[in-house]
Formats: C-alpha cells, sequence, structure tokens
C-alpha cells in the first residue's frame, strides 16, 4: 500500500511540474509587441521600458520618442531661441518672387557667423509703394551660419500681373558653435 501511495505522489509532483513547464512556456509573457509596417519594415515596441525600434533588413534601430504638447511647449520654455536684432537681420539676404499662382518664394541666405534661424518673417507687397500694403508672412527654416536655404508660403495675390516687392522684417535664432 506504501509503494501505490509513493507512486501515486510520484506522478502527482511529476504532473505539477508538468503543468508548472507548459503554464511557463506558454503563458511566458512577451515583452515586446510587434507590428508589420509592410515593405519589409516591422515596428518593435517594448512593453518594459516604452522604446520603440524600426527593423528592417539592414538591422534595428531606436525610434525616437514623439514629444507631447506640453514636452514640446517646455522645450520651446527653455529654447534659447530667440528674436534677431537689427545687425543680425540684416545679414539676411536673398532673392523671392511670385511662382506659379498664388505662391511666393526665394532662397535667402544667412550671413551670420553664429546664429542658425529656424523662423523668417517676410512682408510682401505690390509695387509701387509696396510697403503701404504688405502682408506679413511666416516661414520655418533651418538655415546655418553662412548658408542658403529656400523658403516659400501662399500669399493672398492681387490683380494678375502686379509686381511685388519683399522684405524679411523679423527672424528667429539660436545661437551655434562652429568651433571644432
Amino acid at each position: 500500500m506504501e509503494v501505490l501511495n509513493m507512486k501515486w505522489t510520484i506522478i502527482a509532483a511529476s504532473f505539477v511540474v508538468l503543468l508548472s513547464v507548459l503554464f511557463a512556456f506558454f503563458y511566458q509573457p512577451n515583452r515586446f509587441v510587434t507590428v508589420n509596417a509592410g515593405e519589409g519594415i516591422m515596428y518593435k515596441l517594448d512593453q518594459n521600458t516604452g522604446k520603440t525600434y524600426m527593423v528592417t533588413k539592414w538591422g534595428e534601430r531606436e525610434v525616437p520618442k514623439i514629444k507631447s504638447y506640453e514636452e514640446r511647449q517646455k522645450d520651446k520654455q527653455q529654447s534659447i531661441e530667440r528674436e534677431l536684432e537689427d545687425f543680425e537681420l540684416e545679414q539676411l539676404t536673398g532673392r523671392a518672387g511670385l511662382r506659379s499662382g498664388n505662391y511666393f518664394a526665394g532662397n535667402v541666405y544667412n550671413g551670420n557667423p553664429n546664429l542658425r534661424v529656424t523662423e523668417i518673417y517676410v512682408a510682401v507687397g505690390t509695387k509701387p509703394g509696396w510697403g503701404d500694403n504688405s502682408r506679413i508672412y511666416r516661414d520655418i527654416v533651418s538655415l546655418d551660419p553662412f548658408s542658403s536655404c529656400d523658403f516659400g508660403f501662399d500669399i493672398v495675390t492681387s490683380e494678375p500681373g502686379q509686381n511685388y516687392g519683399w522684405a524679411i522684417v523679423n527672424a528667429i535664432g539660436e545661437p551655434v558653435d562652429l568651433s571644432p
């Protein structure tokens, strides 16, 4: 009788171990959630850290976190961006004109040695006396020192065939260090 009880104890213990192994194998919570984005790209989300990785046939890289509105506002308050002084504004030069339809575009050069321009404000009006009837438009740019970039925006146009004058009336920038 004692041998029979010992057999059932061994069988029961083996059954519990087997169930534990099966439970651990099939129920193991996965740390990563994957999403197939198509065309050979997959995203992998780490549920423990919240980091996202893009997985392609060339490897895996972390995707930067998209900041919330509140985080962006906090960054903006801590930013060192400022309005350009008049002497700095004079270093922004370029050419522009009405392109197609009501799209006004051009190219601007930043002659400031230690200032990256991030926004420009452009007054546009019809000639002659364009300053009297001008409107101010804003464009986001990334204009490093001693470089140029394109800008453009839709404007409210006058009669067809009008000539337009323009001027950069304000700009926002941040200091940069170009030393090696």
